[in-house]
């Protein structure tokens, strides 16, 4: 039997009942379609669901203070020495040593910040610390193809360092990052394992940045049909008290726009 090929793909912000019918106001068909036809891990839990570490655990198999992403990495905590480690395991390494063609394609946010680092993207922020970071190829942990942004919250306006960039050698791309990052991604198992092509077993990472802040950030002709809902309807989990001070908060930012 041939080894499998491997398609992962993640999003940044998705709420756990998303994936219960009925329970979110938000229609999710995709999602849903995914959900039928394969296996949903209902009762997963992340013993750190904060973006870096994370991710990190899910790329390592390590704990934070084994991997080194302590805290969401940016340039303050790489001062702290925040970061994945050059030497931390990956899975894949792991099937790139097994013969498998892997390929990294959207966020990544596992690369320590350098001073060099400041100009990229929509930020610093006003605090002055800044968080995308350009991955020299000898620190993308098993993965030949390349099309990644460290931290890149500029849904509209993308940037990525494909496999062989330099760090001032940036892709600049106008549009969505999902659907443009999907294209990538398309073209890639194409040419991997599309008609004509080599046979060769593939591992993709796909990372999707969005749904994520800033929630203004929007494609042309995306749905509007959430916009008459309240907070109160949009956040519908009874652990939530929309007039807590983290309610009035989540309350601000649920409304589409």
């Amino acid at each position: 039997m041939p080894a499998p090929n491997v398609l992962f793909i993640v999003a940044d912000l998705f709420r756990a009942m998303c994936l219960e019918p009925g329970s979110d106001p938000v229609s999710t068909p995709i999602l849903d379609a995914l959900v039928a036809s394969g296996v949903a891990l209902a009762n997963a839990a992340s013993n750190y669901p904060v973006c870096s570490p994370h991710r990190a655990m899910m790329m390592s198999g390590q704990y934070p203070e084994a991997n080194g992403v302590t805290h969401n990495v940016n340039s303050e905590t790489a001062a702290w020495g925040v970061g994945l480690r050059p030497d931390a395991p990956s899975w894949a390494a792991v099937l790139r040593d097994a013969g498998y063609n892997t390929g990294y394609i959207g966020k990544w946010h596992l690369e320590a910040p350098v001073p060099a680092d400041a100009v990229n993207g929509a930020r610093p922020l006003a605090d002055g610390r800044y968080w995308d970071a350009y991955s020299p190829p000898d620190r993308r942990h098993g993965f030949d193809f390349w099309y990644s942004s460290g931290c890149n919250d500029a849904h509209l306006t993308l940037h990525y360092w494909t496999s062989d960039a330099g760090r001032h050698e940036r892709v600049n791309v106008a549009g969505w990052s999902a659907s443009h990052e999907t294209d990538v991604a398309v073209d890639f198992l194409a040419r991997t394992a599309g008609p004509g092509s080599a046979v060769i077993t593939f591992a993709l990472a796909v990372p999707f940045n969005p749904p994520h802040q800033p929630f203004d950030q929007l494609p042309p002709g995306h749905d509007r049909s959430y916009a008459a809902l309240s907070a109160a309807e949009l956040l519908n989990r009874p652990n939530v008290d929309v007039h807590s001070d983290v309610g009035r908060e989540a309350a601000a930012t649920a409304p589409p726009y």
